[in-house]
């Protein structure tokens, strides 16, 4: 493993296969967050805490990880001083490509709310799940409690449940809906950049309302 200091607020780690092999990890568990992979991290700070004075406690972080060929990786970590930061940073995924929903026959039309993104990664929770008709189910189950936005990836087979919400009442009820989620699901890091990962590598598969719209349609 490589390390190099960018800049104060910045390190970069190079990582080769041979790291990832000796940590039982494969490049694709990089985005996941598993206890492999943040051990890894944790390794990655602390070395970078005693060879380059890097310290980021109690600073938030934002990890990019940009494959440099089949062999390595580059891991850039950034001290955030403000949403924008990250904002700014992932502008150019918006809009980048042309995105497709599911399309069902109409049925009598319904005005479902429609919610802004927050920034915040404590308005964010990230679940997978092996088929769509797992989603359908939990989708069910949440439409008469969960108000906030609700968004479908498929990343590697898998269909990714991206829930954000701002709205403070809402929040209060996160617990009762991450005890349904992991009923259903598999919970990931979840996190802004996170999201972003499955904007930029996954398939969007339902861009808005996703629980609305598998509660209406598929259920």
């Amino acid at each position: 493993m490589e390390i190099e200091r960018v800049s104060d607020n910045q390190i970069k780690f190079i990582l080769t296969k041979h790291d990832l092999r000796e940590r039982n990890i494969n490049i694709g568990e990089l985005a996941y967050g598993s206890e492999k992979t943040q051990e890894l991290f944790r390794e990655m700070m602390l070395q970078a805490l005693v060879e380059h004075d890097f310290q980021t406690e109690n600073t938030p972080l934002m990890i990019e990880a940009i494959p440099i060929s089949q062999e390595s990786i580059i891991i850039v970590v950034t001290k955030v001083t403000s949403a924008d930061e990250i904002e700014d940073k992932f502008n150019f995924l918006r809009g980048a490509r042309e995105v497709q929903t599911i399309q069902r026959p109409r049925r009598k039309s319904k005005n479902f709310p429609r919610h802004k993104p927050n920034l915040q990664n404590d308005h964010i929770l990230i679940y997978s799940f092996d088929s769509l008709d797992t989603l359908t189910g939990l989708s069910v189950r949440l439409f008469n409690s969960f108000l906030g936005e609700s968004i479908v990836y498929k990343y590697k087979n898998r269909y990714y449940l991206v829930l954000e919400n701002d709205n403070a009442i809402q929040q209060n009820i996160y617990t009762d809906i991450e005890g349904v989620l992991s009923e259903y699901g598999q919970k990931h890091v979840s996190t802004v950049v996170s999201k972003h990962f499955l904007i930029e590598h996954g398939e969007i598969i339902i861009k808005s309302n996703a629980i609305a719209l598998l509660t209406e349609y598929l259920s």
